[in-house]
């Protein structure tokens, strides 16, 4: 869901490069409804958003042409179409944050709503989270946030901002959360946004330059272009059924490779969507309705290479969310074809054996994860992978988390080509389509409720109010 607000409940602990942060004097510089905002706090919620956007962009800012070592009002913004400088681009967010949590905020207070238990133990955890950030920059608690979030704030000024953000989130929360839909609402929103939901399936083909004949006499760039095309446009003429696309992809492969087109899956592309595909060409092609099985087509995807598509089916996703707990012991291959195998194998089944020996809990799953698991993207959480739809996984595993008959808390061990896993299913979930429609129904009705109060709200600014921020931003 977009809200806003909850952009504000995270503290980052990441220590950036930033400017020093200016004063911020006590002064009321925006007000929404009856509530005064002070330069403090909108120097917090920017500079706060500064630091997200650091931290949730880190490998990307030099593309962004974002520079945290230079002041960002004299950096041209490049993240929208008008001509601003990324100062402008930070303020212009800020505003919009503080009118929303604010306007959430105040109709909490008028409806008498207080702070509840799990929303102070929220503050607690926050507070916590920013003290130990402290102490490991070795900073007193107020020296860190003033030189991070703005001169002059402190620990108590920061739990009075935060109240006032989860306060207005657990108001939004509690008004959305009272919403049940309705399989109308659901299918309503699908057949309005079925272009962004849709999935696709379908099997692909690239061919370059190495799947041309060793006594190919192709030399320039045009000449290999149109040999690979010449190629490609041979092997999707006459395909007429999955088995024969099967059959050409493995003659057509150099020696190298046929191994891997001997699996039907390595052709296989399952339950993708058409923001998962950088050419547009073949994403349009993908997602046209008018599409039916059996349709083949060529597309040139970079020079040099060229992919066919033969389209199997284009539907919304009917099976279930599913979730597991796995631990993965990679399997290691030597230069003389000679591996570990066989010794993965027997400690994979050890681990099993140690599972079962503690009851089979969840206790001993995840302590066995993390200190045995080689996959480093579920390592910190006990091996839990939650609500993942079908074709997420690798092929072995996705088939036998969705094979008929599959119940909760089966458990195998399965060979994959990263090596063993111990595999144990925890459930089913939402079905998949709903599941991708929910955060737009949600965000819809955000904004209705945000459009409910904002007449009682109205948006303020003091003369000059940016200039809060001072000259260093």
């Amino acid at each position: 869901m977009k809200r806003i607000i909850a952009l504000f409940l995270i503290l980052s602990t990441t220590l950036l490069v930033l400017c020093s942060c200016s004063s911020a004097p006590e002064s009321s510089v925006m007000k929404v409804g009856e509530t005064e905002i002070s330069a403090q706090e909108y120097n917090y919620t920017y500079y706060a958003q500064v630091q997200s956007f650091y931290s949730n962009y880190a490998d990307y800012l030099s593309y962004f042409g974002l520079d945290p070592e230079k002041p960002l009002k004299e950096q041209a913004c490049t993240v929208t179409d008008k001509e601003q400088t990324w100062a402008d681009y930070f303020m212009e967010q800020t505003e919009e944050i503080l009118k929303q949590i604010f306007t959430f905020y105040n109709a909490a207070k008028a409806e008498g709503m207080e702070l509840s238990e799990d929303s102070l133990l929220q503050i607690d955890a926050f507070v916590l989270s920013a003290e130990e950030a402290a102490e490991s920059a070795k900073m007193t608690l107020d020296e860190y946030l003033s030189e991070y979030y703005g001169k002059g704030l402190t620990g108590e000024s920061y739990r009075e901002f935060l109240s006032r953000r989860i306060l207005a989130t657990q108001y939004c929360d509690e008004k959305l959360g009272a919403i049940i839909y309705s399989d109308e609402d659901y299918e309503k929103y699908y057949q309005e946004n079925r272009s962004a939901i849709d999935k696709a399936d379908f099997r692909v083909y690239t061919l370059t330059e190495d799947f041309l004949p060793a006594d190919s006499e192709a030399s320039t760039e045009d000449e290999v272009n149109a040999a690979v095309k010449a190629l490609a446009e041979a092997f999707a003429d006459g395909l007429t059924s999955e088995k024969i696309f099967l059959d050409r992809a493995l003659s057509y492969a150099p020696e190298d490779q046929k191994e891997t087109y001997q699996s039907d899956s390595s052709t296989l592309a399952v339950n993708i969507v058409a923001s998962d595909l950088a050419n547009t060409e073949m994403s349009a092609w993908l997602f046209d309705t008018k599409r039916v099985a059996g349709d083949v087509s060529v597309f040139q995807t970079t020079t040099g290479a060229y992919t066919v598509c033969y389209f199997l089916a284009l539907q919304r996703d009917e099976r279930p969310l599913a979730s597991m707990r796995h631990i993965l012991l990679n399997v290691t291959q030597n230069k003389d074809g000679t591996s570990d195998a066989d010794a993965v194998h027997q400690e994979i089944k050890d681990i099993y054996a140690q599972w079962e020996e503690a009851g089979f809990t969840e206790e001993s799953f995840i302590s066995l994860a993390e200190a045995n698991t080689d996959d480093p993207g579920s390592k910190e959480n006990g091996g839990l992978y939650e609500a993942f739809s079908y074709g997420t996984m690798v092929s072995e595993i996705n088939d036998w988390i969705y094979a008929d008959g599959r119940k909760t808390d089966d458990s195998s061990i399965i060979k994959t080509s990263y090596g063993y896993h111990l595999v144990w299913f925890t459930g089913y979930g939402e079905i998949a389509w709903k599941s991708e429609c929910l955060p737009g129904l949600q965000d819809a009705d955000y904004y209705e409720l945000l459009e409910s109060l904002e007449e009682a709200n109205p948006v303020t600014f003091s003369e000059n109010h940016r200039d809060s921020l001072g000259n260093d931003y």
